[in-house]
């Protein structure tokens, strides 16, 4: 019997809630970008297209919740007790981390963010809800085509109409680069000819941003699928190739001329410099921007008390005005080096167990987040406001939790493109 047989027509017609919140999520970045130029242009107030976007969140996530499966349920009661009795034990010893574990606690829930790391932590019920990844994956690369095309509205919009900096939102520079990630995964693994126009569109808003943290996280898609997914030893060789190529031409004089010539093209309309090119010019391209110092303060400090740690935002009381930006260095800071290890290698596990997971999908969208989340959290912003990361973790423990009913079907793979109807399969 053909194994796509297994598949009810009726059910794939369905609407999968959990996979399209999921995916609509990350496209929240993109989707405010877009409507503040259109504001910029029209004159509106955003305020109703934003409750609009965020009345669609709430309804995809109620939904979400007759999709859940609880009868499984250890994994999470572990991870659950673990996260309290540390919340419990960090209060109970340090009062004043209340400011990162509980602040602005339900406001922020109300528009899907966090300044908190309890906040954050709710997130992992959401991810806990998804079963389907198949139906999950399909609809976080449907979302990333249509974010990526609203990008360059909101790119042309910001260059050639309102002519704003644009590059100085951190938050849609990070939105992007989620989306561009998922886009060169499935470029690479389906070989789909369009997402090389939205791959390209992707790649162009982030080197017009002149964020560098983004296309670190970009880079980091191309090497897990070129070391991991790709079984050919020539592709691999060829892939290490381009990628030293590009490496060499960043740093050569052509590409500084490049960029000087789109420079001068868009002084010509008026625009400001491109911010890349203020760090090429400035020899600063792969300057650390201080975090090396910052890095040697947390990592001293953490050496003075290597058994308890400074506790959540220790860090911060460590540095004036500033935080560790290293999430290897915040949790050590945080806990511990005995602790912050057994985090870390418990992160690393998990993660490498869904980017190495039997499940294709799973294994996807394991390392589009590993590249968006794990990645940037190695040069900023902080775990303890990282939605992203407690949602993955709520995800990839639900699949471990479920191993009894995954069938493990081997999807055929030819010249490194994988067959989507028989991962499909896998997950019914």
């Amino acid at each position: 019997m053909n194994i796509t047989s297994s598949i009810n027509a009726s059910e794939k017609s369905k609407w999968y809630f959990p996979g399209l919140f999921f995916a609509v999520l990350f496209l929240k970045p993109v989707y405010l970008r877009l409507f503040y130029n259109f504001s910029l242009m029209f004159g509106f107030n955003t305020n109703i297209t934003t409750y609009i976007y965020y009345a669609a969140m709430w309804i995809f996530l109620i939904l979400s919740f007759f999709h859940a499966d609880w009868s499984k349920t250890e994994r999470y009661i572990i991870f659950i007790i673990v996260f309290i009795f540390i919340f419990a034990a960090d209060y109970a010893f340090r009062p004043d981390s209340a400011l990162y574990t509980t602040a602005d606690l339900a406001e922020n829930l109300l528009i899907f963010s966090s300044n908190s790391l309890v906040g954050s932590f709710l997130f992992f019920f959401i991810g806990g809800i998804i079963k389907d990844y198949a139906k999950t994956r399909r609809y976080f690369h449907i979302v990333s085509r249509i974010g990526l095309s609203a990008v360059l509205i909101a790119d042309y919009i910001s260059l050639f109409v309102v002519r704003e900096k644009h590059y100085d939102d951190m938050a849609y520079a990070y939105g992007v680069c989620v989306l561009v990630c998922d886009i060169l995964f499935e470029l690479l693994d389906k070989r789909q000819k369009i997402d090389i126009i939205f791959f390209a569109i992707g790649l162009l808003s982030l080197l017009i941003s002149g964020t560098r943290g983004p296309i670190m996280c970009v880079a980091a898609v191309f090497v897990l699928w070129t070391f991991i997914y790709q079984k050919k030893t020539g592709v691999k060789i060829a892939a290490v190739f381009v990628a030293f190529i590009a490496v060499i031409f960043v740093f050569t004089d052509t590409f500084v001329l490049l960029l000087s010539a789109a420079d001068k093209a868009l002084a010509s309309v008026g625009i400001k410099n491109l911010r890349i090119l203020d760090y090429i010019y400035s020899n600063a391209i792969a300057d650390s921007s201080g975090r090396e110092e910052i890095y040697g303060v947390v990592w001293q400090k953490t050496l003075e008390r290597p058994f308890i740690g400074y506790g959540i935002g220790g860090d911060r009381n460590l540095i004036t005005n500033a935080y560790a930006h290293n999430i290897i260095f915040e949790i050590l800071c945080h806990f511990g080096l005995i602790l912050g290890f057994i985090i870390l290698a418990a992160l690393v596990y998990w993660f490498f167990g869904g980017i190495l997971c039997k499940n294709r999908d799973l294994a996807a969208i394991s390392t589009v987040m590993f590249s968006a989340v794990v990645v940037k959290l190695m040069f900023s912003s902080s775990y303890i406001y990282s939605t992203e990361l407690f949602l993955f973790l709520g995800l990839y423990l639900n699949y471990s939790g479920f191993t009894d009913r995954q069938t493990d079907v081997k999807v055929k793979i030819e010249d490194g493109v994988y067959n989507e109807k028989l991962s499909e399969a896998e997950n019914h």
